[in-house]
């Protein structure tokens, strides 16, 4: 899979964005184990005290979560939605066999 800009998510998913639009996504990923290149998301707010100290390039979260410096943001309405959505952008499903199985 390509790299996705946060701007290319954004409008994948109808969200808004604060922090750097062109920030590059190769991968999503829990906010424990989100690294560089990765979007993560926080849902819960007991979560939002993670976001300082977490290494995600983005975080998806919904509108009344406060920007952070040096932090980028996804805003959406539903943020398990939209991680859903990138999810399987940067997963697709296997596509199914076609043709004989040599067994057959």
């Amino acid at each position: 899979m390509q790299n996705k800009t946060l701007k290319e998510l954004a409008s994948l998913v109808g969200g808004d964005i604060a922090g750097d639009e062109n920030v590059a996504i190769s991968d999503v990923a829990g906010i424990d184990n989100a690294g560089q290149g990765d979007i993560t998301f926080i849902a819960n707010p007991k979560y939002i005290a993670m976001i300082s100290s977490a290494k995600a390039s983005a975080f998806i979260v919904s509108p009344d979560v406060k920007a952070q410096a040096g932090k980028n943001f996804l805003y959406v309405k539903n943020p398990y939605l939209a991680f859903a959505k990138i999810l399987a952008l940067f997963n697709p499903p296997p596509l199914p066999y076609n043709g004989i199985h040599p067994d057959a």
